[in-house]
């Protein structure tokens, strides 16, 4: 057994590999604002979103407002524990999005997915959300605005991976994989507030809003973003608060979830 075992750490070694990190996600639980709980079975979670399926209970922290009233439809997990500003970590995750997938976006807002599928978020205030993965069958998942996998590659398993410091300061850094490919790299900067928080495209991300200081949730699943409860004021004049939904739903798998401590 001690010949064994050495022999183990020898690979390790010369190969440049590190032991298995400890899980720092505390495992995993439906979301609060989620409508329909996700399955979990044999290590795979499998998260099948409804249209006709909302959560009518109030945001925690906002009383006055509810995901029904916003036009929201979500079916996500929640990793159990946030992470602290401070903390570098590597998250990771493989998805499976069926060949047979279509969703190409809402026709008012066409350079971006209202669907996002992945997402990281303050446990604290409103207008919240940091970075996100969305996803459409016409460019595919995206990472900030960065393609991840396109639509020929739904039918099979991919992996997207991150890893970041939250930080404050300038010795923040963050960089995304997908399928081993770096689709994102920035360096030296901030990372607790995306630098186009504020824009269109930044669901749900104000800048005035975010408390800098706040520990980061991360939320895996569908999450189809309404218009919010004032949608009856906006230019295009919908006439529900819900944007359109995918044709054939929106039914997608994931494994192999992550939240490690990395060290550069």
């Amino acid at each position: 057994m001690r010949a064994i075992a050495g022999l183990l750490i020898s690979l390790c070694l010369c190969c440049g590999g590190t032991p298995a990190a400890a899980d720092l996600s505390g495992g995993y639980k439906p979301a609060t604002s989620t409508a329909t709980n996700p399955i979990f079975n044999q290590g795979v979670w499998t998260f099948d979103l409804r249209p006709n399926k909302c959560n009518p209970r109030p945001y925690v922290g906002n009383e006055s407002e509810t995901p029904c009233a916003g036009g929201r439809r979500t079916t996500q997990i929640r990793a159990k524990r946030d992470i602290r500003v401070g903390q570098t970590v590597r998250y990771s995750f493989e998805v499976f999005i069926p060949k047979d997938f279509v969703y190409d976006g809402d026709p008012r807002f066409p350079a971006y997915s209202r669907l996002l599928i992945a997402e990281w978020k303050r446990s604290k205030g409103n207008k919240n959300h940091l970075y996100e993965m969305l996803l459409d069958s016409k460019r595919g998942a995206t990472y900030e605005r960065q393609i991840c996998f396109r639509p020929r590659e739904f039918g099979k398993w991919n992996r997207f991976e991150l890893v970041i410091k939250w930080s404050r300061k300038s010795d923040g850094f963050m960089e995304a994989r997908c399928n081993g490919r770096v689709v994102l790299s920035r360096q030296r900067t901030q990372t607790v507030i995306p630098p186009d928080c504020g824009a269109e495209y930044k669901l749900q991300c104000a800048p005035e809003k975010q408390i800098p200081t706040a520990p980061i949730m991360w939320l895996l699943g569908p999450n189809l973003s309404g218009y919010g409860r004032d949608f009856a004021s906006l230019s295009h004049h919908p006439k529900t608060p819900f944007p359109p939904f995918p044709p054939n739903g929106v039914k997608l798998m994931m494994r192999n979830l992550s939240v490690e401590q990395f060290r550069r």
